[in-house]
């Protein structure tokens, strides 16, 4: 688990910059596309936080099934 959220982030954290360079030598005197951008992996943070599970009190009781 902690690998992958590690790899994720190195990955996620990256790509970003790379990413956002490109909008911004397409438009060049504005910064509205990365804005934009921004904007875009906000809501996609939002929504995975939303529809992830909470673990605590699976992990306290020692009942990691799944949820049903």
């Amino acid at each position: 688990m902690s690998l992958g959220y590690n790899l994720a982030s190195i990955f996620a954290g990256a790509l970003s910059p790379l990413i956002a360079n490109s909008p911004m030598a397409a438009y060049k005197p504005e910064t509205w596309p990365i804005s934009v951008y921004m904007i875009v992996l906000a809501v996609i943070t939002v929504v995975s936080v939303y529809l992830a599970s909470e673990t605590r009190q699976r992990i306290a009781t020692g009942k990691l099934a799944a949820p049903a």
